[in-house]
Order: structure tokens, then C-alpha cells, then sequence
């Protein structure tokens, strides 16, 4: 199996996952389960999946990156803040209307996702970040509005990711994925 098959598989896998978070959390809200409980789990899964998901993509845009404008996003010692400018940037100067909200969101979860999955705290800037942006700093503490606001980041993302022309996403639409 070629490299780029395998990865377009479990790119759709990935995707395939996020959407049995989805109905994980409105079947268990369905059932009565209480939204605090389900909403902070579902948060802090949907937040690694889907920045996972965003960021294999986004690495399928350096091919396309001749003017070299992702290249903080991809250094070593870049720090978040400079990855997601870099992102911004690459999708403005590819002439697409991109909201900064969005990309402030995305930065957002890119720090939940961190601290998850690196099983550590939220570092104090990432804490600063996340109160300014109106999210919690206890993970525990999700509600569904910020439930809400992660659909609206990894929806739009994936719309600014297929605008720019990424093969592999027009083919995860294409193979009923992206929803």
C-alpha cells in the first residue's frame, strides 16, 4: 500500500471518529446523562481528535507552500501562537476570507489538546489564552457552548483546508467523510 493511501485512510478514520464522538455525546444526552459530565469528556476528546485531524491536513499544505509562509508552523521551537499565525497568513495570502475568531479557537484547542495528551497542566499563557477566549481553565469545566464553538473551529478549518486546494480533503468529502 502506497504511503499517501494509508494516510488517507486513517485521515478518514480520524474523521470517522469524530463523528462517533458526536453521536456518543447525543446519545448519552438523549439517555440523561448530565451535560456536565458529558460535555467536558466529549470536549477534551473532540479537541485531541480534531487538531490531530486538522494537522495532518495541514501538513499536506506545505507541498503547496512555495513561498515558504507555513514554515513557522512546522519549526521545531515555533510556539503555538506563531504556528496558527503562520496558518492564517497561508490562508489569506491564498486570497481565502478566514475569520480570526476561528483560528483563536483553533489555538485554543490546540492547547486542551496539549495538555491532554501530554498529561500535564495548562502552562500559564495557555491559561491566559483560554480566559480571554471565554473557555475554562479546569477542563472539567466544558459546556456546551464551548462544545459548540470546537464544531464551528474543525468545520470551518476543514472548509479553509479544502478551499486551498488539499487533494486529500476534496477525496475524505468524496468518501462521505467531513461532515
Amino acid at each position: 500500500m502506497r504511503e499517501e493511501d494509508t494516510f488517507g485512510r486513517l485521515t478518514i478514520r480520524m474523521d470517522e471518529d469524530m463523528l462517533y464522538v458526536r453521536e456518543a455525546r447525543r446519545a448519552l444526552l438523549d439517555l440523561g446523562s448530565p451535560a456536565a459530565f458529558v460535555d467536558d469528556a466529549a470536549c477534551r476528546m473532540f479537541a485531541c481528535m480534531a487538531v490531530t485531524l486538522l494537522e495532518s491536513l495541514i501538513a499536506e499544505l506545505r507541498a503547496s507552500d512555495e513561498e515558504g509562509i507555513l514554515a513557522p508552523y512546522f519549526e521545531d521551537r515555533a510556539t503555538n501562537p506563531d504556528r496558527v499565525s503562520a496558518l492564517f497568513g497561508r490562508f489569506r495570502r491564498a486570497g481565502l476570507s478566514v475569520r480570526r475568531d476561528v483560528f483563536e479557537d483553533y489555538l485554543v484547542m490546540k492547547y486542551i489538546r496539549n495538555a491532554v495528551l501530554h498529561a500535564r497542566s495548562l502552562k500559564s499563557e495557555e491559561r491566559q489564552w483560554l480566559e480571554t477566549r471565554g473557555f475554562p481553565t479546569d477542563l472539567s469545566q466544558f459546556d456546551v457552548g464551548h462544545w459548540e464553538r470546537m464544531q464551528v473551529v474543525e468545520q470551518t478549518m476543514l472548509k479553509y483546508i479544502s478551499a486551498a486546494g488539499i487533494p486529500l480533503m476534496k477525496a475524505l468529502i468524496r468518501n462521505g467523510g467531513a461532515r
